[in-house]
């Protein structure tokens, strides 16, 4: 009867460690959320290029290779 409760007592304390450690660990940092690019449509060929690399036109945006 000794040796199965110390048996017991022995798994219990273990389970115990493993449920403390799994809550004590830091938790999996999230990377940070992009930020957003503006598409708009080429009025030329109607490729959807980045704002930032269309140029303006008196209809809309043209992409770089008109």
């Amino acid at each position: 009867m000794g040796l199965s409760r110390l048996l017991f007592w022995g798994a219990l304390i273990w389970v115990g460690l493993v449920l403390w450690r799994r809550w004590r660990a830091p938790s999996p940092r999230v990377p940070p959320q992009a930020t957003p690019v503006r598409v708009v449509k080429c009025t030329e060929c109607g490729v959807y290029v980045p704002e930032s690399e269309a140029r303006a036109s008196g209809q809309g945006f043209i992409c770089a290779s008109h």
